[in-house]
């Protein structure tokens, strides 16, 4: 059996927020790729809310901007937003808010508005989501049923396992249901994600 067959069949498990995120490294290796500013406007309002601003001092919603920036602003917004935790848990919290700021712009508003409050028809639009979005990463679903569903996130330079994670944990909370996130992580950039919910 191969590594890559072996990570596959390897079960979901509770992530390791505890592991150092390695910036610098990622930075140095990280592709010329975008993010949308609608990612970076609601977390950098939060850090002015709170007297620590990280960021522009604006950013358009579908203006691209560095990936490189992206991740350098995450990792700083988590820090200012939560200094005493660890930097992946602070990237997952962070995380929590995406999809609600996502649902409220202009294309999020219309795709997911097709889903209205139903998990099972949200599932199928995650992927396109991101398509519409993002430069860099592909997102499958692998499984989808009744209460779960998994995602392949490959090559996601912005911590699939931690950011992504509190992605998804967030729009448990926008359904308010109860439920939670699993990984199997396949390498740095890559991770199947396995949502439930009930």
């Amino acid at each position: 059996m191969t590594a890559a067959a072996r990570s596959r069949d390897a079960p979901f498990v509770v992530p390791d927020l505890e592991a150092p995120i390695d910036l610098e490294s990622r930075l140095a290796r990280c592709p010329v790729a975008e993010v949308k500013g609608l990612f970076f406007e609601p977390i950098a309002e939060r850090t002015r809310r709170i007297g620590k601003p990280v960021g522009r001092a604006r950013y358009l919603a579908f203006r691209g901007y560095p990936l490189t920036e992206w991740l350098a602003f995450l990792a700083a917004a988590s820090h200012a937003l939560y200094p005493t935790l660890p930097p992946r848990e602070g990237l997952r919290r962070v995380g929590w808010g995406a999809y609600d700021g996502f649902v409220q712009s202009t294309v999020g508003a219309v795709l997911f508005g097709l889903a209205g409050k139903s998990p099972e028809l949200a599932v199928p639009l995650v992927g396109r989501a991101y398509e519409l979005v993002r430069a860099h990463g592909v997102v499958r679903i692998l499984e989808h049923g009744p209460g779960r569903a998994v995602f392949s996130y490959r090559d996601f330079w912005d911590w699939p396992d931690a950011w992504h994670l509190g992605v998804l944990e967030g729009a448990l909370r926008v359904f308010r249901l109860r439920g939670d996130v699993r990984v199997r992580v396949h390498g740095e950039r890559d991770a199947d994600l396995e949502l439930r919910w009930r």
